[in-house]
Order: structure tokens, then C-alpha cells, then sequence
């Protein structure tokens, strides 16, 4: 997996995890360090065996596009394999290449072979941390002491990366390493070793007749190897706060980052301090200032509702007008170990927003659809309570959200009548019971929210029965009502709707085979404007003390309109 990347060997979620936490997570996709690594050990043993300087400059590049090859050619790779072709080219014909221009030169050709690598990842942490690399190392490898360098080297080439890497691993994986200096430093002495030697086994283990015994000297080497990386990981990975969470940057905040790099890097070189030392303290000082005052956070008043587009399931998101929020059922759960819709959706758009805490969490039942990515949002949020609709239940789903509850603390509640749920001011969260029965379906959660003068009913997957046995408790002509059990037939009826009259509906719907939203339960809607998550996708409200206005998830412009 450290060789040849973990799209190749995918590593135990243990273990990967704990290299997110330490910031080592990198080291999981092979990249440009490998390739140098590679060439540097090969041209080693060349020189050391007495080879032509020219011919072993020839056999380290084709070892490198061979290793390039067996990684299958990402992004990462392929760029560092094309700066080191062109720069070892340039020995051969004692030509030296300017850095920036040859990076600049390498992003043209790849881009122009696959214009879509520059939405990679992998792409963009390459160039951009190769970039400043480049620009700041120059500065600290300055002595003629060769062995200084590489110690100065060692030491400030993970510190630049960092740098240059944060603001786009904020904006990708919503999280900063706060050790992963510390981390890296003391890993790149054993990767050197790893990434050679695993390549090597690699090649030799392709001849039938040897594999196995290759494979066992190597891992006998190696293994030592691998275990230091895993504990130095664990250990910079489980301090405290190693992994700290963070809210989604926008663009501005990038270019203003980068800009302030760049200057700092000026200052890096005695040419430049000495003209524009007054000019640099002072542009670095006012980007810090302007950046500062674009990050901080600007809360809004009024109260906000999301209905998350997670196919034929439920997940709705309250934030109440002090900024504290409240979520309704958490979508599907896996299917065959893959991951949950709260993983994939809900969790990101809660990261990339900066939203960790919440105070309460209802699941309507413990049908998967409702209740699949529970334990994940438990696992991950600080969430203070949860409320079910019942506290022994027998399903798999439901046993899981006991444990792991218990586990981190969280206070497991019993829904009941009139249950207030929050209430401040003018907002009220309010739960009712439908039936008490052994049938999920029935006994689904009904949550009322009220704010001034706007209304919202959310109903799970109950059923006429279920929602009249509590209808008198609650309001007539109410402002949006989220349709119980996917449109599915059965969830209302004229008496219902008559009763309710809702001006808005809203379907959480995806592709089924159950028929949702049956054609009954649409003809019951035609008097309320209807928006169903199959067709518009994500639907916010906002809400303020006098009004409301609901948007729905444009795809193409990336907004709610």
C-alpha cells in the first residue's frame, strides 16, 4: 500500500485512520516521494557499483517509468516521473532545467493529455506542494556542510509541505493534523527504506520460481519497518486533538492563504529582504488582517430547515434561530460494508459548515431507511441526546444505536406525547407519539416544529392511523408537512389533509420498487405546492420571524434557488 498506493493494497480502517489523525495519510498514495525515493537508492548503487555516470542515469530512468507503470500511472506519480525524466535528460546533455518552468511545463503536457486531472486531488497536492517546495526550500539549503543540508533538509521539507498542503486538505477531508510535522519527520528515514525495498521485493517477486522465497527475506526486513511507521503514527494519532475539525474554506480564503505563503517566502531571501523587507511586513500583515476578518463565522437569526436528498429514506437538519441545531432520522444504512448515506452526505455537509455539535437526535424507528446512519453521527458529532420510540427493540439497527449510545455517553430518551423537545422564545420543537404497537411504522416519532407563525410536521413513516390518533394535539393549516412513509399509500388521507391543509409538502423519495410517491397520496397533495427529493433534489427553508421561503439543490450551479 506504501509502494504502490492503497487504490492497489487498501489498509485496515484501523490503521488508515490513524494515519488521517497523524497526518501521515499521504503516505498511502504513492506519489512523487516514492519515485524519488526509488531513483535515489537505484543511482546509489549504480555509482557504488562503478557504473557509467551516464548509464546509470539511463537504467535509473527506466527503473522509474517502470515503477510509474506498476502503480498505474495516478496523477502524483506520473508528474514527478515527468520532471525527473526532463531533468535527467538535461544531465545527459548537461542542460539544467529551471524548476518553476519545468512544474509549469509538466501541468501543461498532463493536462492537455487529460484535461479532468485537474479536478484530481492528487493532481493538485502534487503540484501545489512541489510548487512551494521549490520556491522556499532553496532557503534553508544554503551550507556547504552536505551532510547540514540533508539534515536542515529533513527537517524543513515537511515543515514547507504542510504549509502549502493545509488549506487543501481543509477543503477536501475538513480536518488539520496538528502534529503531522512531528509525524513526517520521523517517517521519512523509514519510508526511504519501504518504498525502495518493497519495489525491489516486487520485481523480484514476479519470478515464479523465487516469489516466495523473496517475499519472506523482504517482509523479514521490512515488517520491523512497517511496525515503527504504524506506532509512530499511533502515537502522534491518538494525542490529544491530534485531528482537529474544521469548517469548509472558500476560495477567497485559499487565494488569501496562498498569497501570504508567497510573500513569507520573499522574505526567505536576502535579495528580496533587503529591497522590499518594509513592503513585504506590511502586505503580510494587512492579507492577515483580511484574512481573519473573512473567516470569521457570521450567524444567522432565523431558523433554517434542510431536507437531505438520501434517496427512498429520511434526514432532515433544524437549526434553531441561536444557532443550535437538531436533526430528524439519519437516511439508509450501508449496503454489503460500504459506506452509510450520513458518511458520505449528511457528516460532509456537516464538516465543510463546522457544525460538530448537536442537541438532539430523533429517530422516528429503527427501520433502516430512518435510523441507518446513526451510529456513524453518534461516533463522530457530540450529539447530547436521542430520542426513540422505543428503548428495547430487537433489531440489529437498533442494538447498535444502544451500544454505541452507551459507549459515548449519549443520553438514550423515550419519546412521549407532548415531549418538548426544545423551546426558546418562539421556537418549538415538540414530539407526539402515534401508536403504541409493535409495528414500526405506526409507532413512528411525529415531531411538530413552530416558529411564530410557521409550521413544520415531520412524520416518519406513519400511518392514518398513527396520525390521527394524535391529530387534535396538533394545528390546522400548517406551512410544509414532510409526507409520512415516502408518499407511500396509507400515510394520509382527505380527512388528514383537510384537517392539516399544508400550503407546501415535501417527499423524501428516491428510486424504488415500492411505487413511492403513490399516485393516491399525489392527488391528496393537488392543493399544496409538492417538492420531492427525486426531482428537486435538496430542499432548504428559511425562516425568518415574518416569513419563509423555501429553495430546492440546483446541481449544475451548486446552489439552493
Amino acid at each position: 500500500g506504501i509502494v504502490f498506493g492503497d487504490d492497489a493494497v487498501s489498509p485496515p480502517k484501523n490503521i488508515k485512520q490513524s494515519f488521517v489523525n497523524s497526518g501521515l495519510l499521504h503516505i498511502l498514495a504513492a506519489s512523487g516521494m516514492n519515485v524519488a525515493f526509488i531513483y535515489t537508492f537505484f543511482f546509489w548503487i549504480f555509482s557504488r557499483l562503478r557504473v557509467n555516470y551516464k548509464l546509470s542515469v539511463i537504467l535509473g530512468m527506466i527503473t522509474v517509468v517502470t515503477y510509474s507503470l506498476m502503480t498505474g500511472l495516478g496523477a502524483a506519480v506520473v508528474r514527478a516521473t515527468i520532471m525527473l525524466l526532463f531533468v535527467l535528460i538535461g544531465k545527459l546533455i548537461d542542460r539544467d532545467a529551471h524548476s518553476i518552468s519545468l512544474l509549469s511545463l509538466v501541468g501543461l503536457i498532463m493536462l492537455i493529455y487529460n484535461p479532468l486531472w485537474i479536478n484530481d486531488v492528487g493532481f493538485q497536492l502534487s503540484f501545489i506542494v512541489t510548487f512551494g517546495i521549490l520556491i522556499m526550500a532553496p532557503a534553508f539549503v544554503v551550507l556547504e556542510n552536505k551532510i547540514v543540508n540533508v539534515f536542515v533538509s529533513s527537517i524543513s521539507i515537511p515543515i514547507i509541505a504542510q504549509l502549502w498542503v493545509i488549506p487543501v486538505q481543509i477543503f477536501y477531508f475538513n480536518n488539520i493534523s496538528l502534529y503531522a510535522v512531528f509525524a513526517n519527520i520521523m517517517s521519512v528515514p523509514i519510508l526511504a527504506f519501504l518504498s525502495f525495498g518493497g519495489f525491489i521485493s516486487s520485481l523480484f517477486a514476479a519470478i515464479t520460481p523465487i516469489s516466495g522465497f523473496i517475499c519472506k527475506v523482504f517482509d523479514f526486513f521490512l515488517n520491523p519497518l512497517l511496525s515503527v511507521l504504524v506506532n509512530i503514527s499511533d502515537f502522534w494519532g491518538h494525542l490529544p486533538n491530534s485531528s482537529v475539525q474544521t469548517s469548509h474554506p472558500n476560495i477567497l480564503q485559499i487565494v488569501v492563504y496562498y498569497a501570504i505563503l508567497l510573500a513569507i517566502s520573499g522574505l526567505l531571501y536576502k535579495e528580496f529582504r533587503e529591497k522590499y523587507f518594509k513592503k513585504i511586513v506590511k502586505t503580510v500583515a494587512c492579507l492577515l488582517v483580511f484574512l481573519i476578518l473573512i473567516s470569521l463565522p457570521i450567524k444567522s437569526s432565523d431558523a433554517e430547515i434542510i431536507t437531505f436528498d438520501v434517496g427512498n429514506a429520511d434526514s432532515f437538519l433544524i437549526k434553531s434561530p441561536d444557532n443550535k441545531y437538531f436533526m430528524i432520522d439519519t437516511g439508509r444504512a450501508s449496503y454489503k460494508g460500504g459506506k452509510t448515506q450520513a458518511e458520505i452526505i449528511i457528516l460532509k455537509y456537516l464538516k465543510d459548515r463546522g457544525i460538530k455539535n448537536i442537541e438532539s437526535l430523533i429517530l422516528t424507528h429503527f427501520d433502516n431507511d430512518h435510523c441507518g446512519g446513526a451510529v456513524d453521527l453518534i461516533k463522530d458529532l457530540n450529539i447530547k441526546k436521542v430520542y426513540v420510540n422505543n428503548l428495547n427493540h430487537d433489531s440489529i439497527s437498533a442494538k447498535e444505536i444502544y451500544n454505541i449510545s452507551k459507549a459515548k455517553g449519549v443520553s438514550l430518551v423515550l419519546a412521549d406525547n407532548n415531549q418538548v423537545v426544545c423551546e426558546k422564545e418562539a421556537f418549538k420543537l415538540t414530539n407526539y407519539m402515534g401508536m403504541n404497537t409493535s409495528r414500526d411504522n405506526e409507532s413512528s416519532i411525529i415531531t411538530l416544529l413552530k416558529y411564530n407563525d410557521f409550521t413544520m410536521l415531520f412524520t416518519g413513516d406513519a400511518n392514518v392511523r398513527g396520525l390521527k390518533s394524535v391529530l387534535k394535539e396538533l394545528p390546522t393549516n400548517i406551512s410544509v408537512l414532510k409526507v409520512p412513509h415516502h408518499g407511500a399509500n396509507g400515510g394520509i388521507d382527505k380527512t388528514i389533509i383537510k384537517y392539516l391543509n399544508p400550503m407546501f409538502s415535501i417527499i423524501s423519495v428516491g428510486e424504488n420498487k415500492f411505487g413511492h410517491p403513490a399516485l393516491y397520496t399525489l392527488s391528496l397533495l393537488q392543493d399544496s405546492k409538492v417538492f420531492r427529493t427525486d426531482v428537486d433534489n435538496s430542499v432548504f427553508i428559511k425562516i425568518s420571524k415574518k416569513t419563509f421561503k423555501i429553495k430546492t439543490y440546483d446541481l449544475k450551479k451548486r446552489k439552493y434557488i
